[in-house]
């Protein structure tokens, strides 16, 4: 298991068969050939695998076992906890959370959460710098970044911490 990483695992009354595996197996390598043949990147193969897994689950199956980093299980846990949603389910909520809101990023639109803040795209000017070797001047193209913009509600709350 990697440094700074863990697993969650959905809860099953049935333990896996061989079979079970070997059907995971075969299916995470035709996966990994696919999105190797269309040269995608390995880190962004193993989060479309890890989807992918997540939406092979069946009914009486142990549910795939998914790594995911610290901070994201501790969300995980605190969404479960206060939801009674398994783990695994707390994980794909979040998931679809994310993917709803990079979407809605992508077509350049803004997302407002009550209480949290705003998120948007804006767009950078191209500019003019000097290349620190040559010293020539060359032109900075503008590019999207996406700005956070925190509610009045949380800053307060930030600030009336100790």
């Amino acid at each position: 298991m990697s440094r700074g990483k863990t697993v969650i695992q959905a809860e099953s009354p049935k333990k896996p068969s061989i079979e079970d595996h070997i059907e995971t197996y075969e299916k995470v390598a035709v996966l990994l050939r696919t999105l190797k043949e269309k040269g995608i990147k390995p880190e962004q193969r193993s989060k479309m695998i890890i989807s992918d897994l997540l939406n092979i689950g069946k009914p009486g199956k142990t549910g795939p076992q998914v790594l995911i980093t610290k901070t994201e299980y501790n969300m995980v846990t605190a969404i479960a906890k206060k939801t009674g949603l398994q783990e695994i389910d707390s994980y794909r909520l979040i998931e679809q959370i994310s993917k709803v809101m990079k979407e809605t990023l992508g077509r350049g639109e803004s997302i407002k959460i009550n209480g949290l803040g705003s998120l948007y795209v804006k767009q950078t000017k191209d500019r003019h710098s000097t290349h620190p070797i040559t010293k020539e001047k060359i032109t900075v193209h503008g590019k999207s970044v996406l700005v956070f913009k925190p509610s009045h509600v949380l800053v307060k709350e930030m600030n009336s911490q100790p």
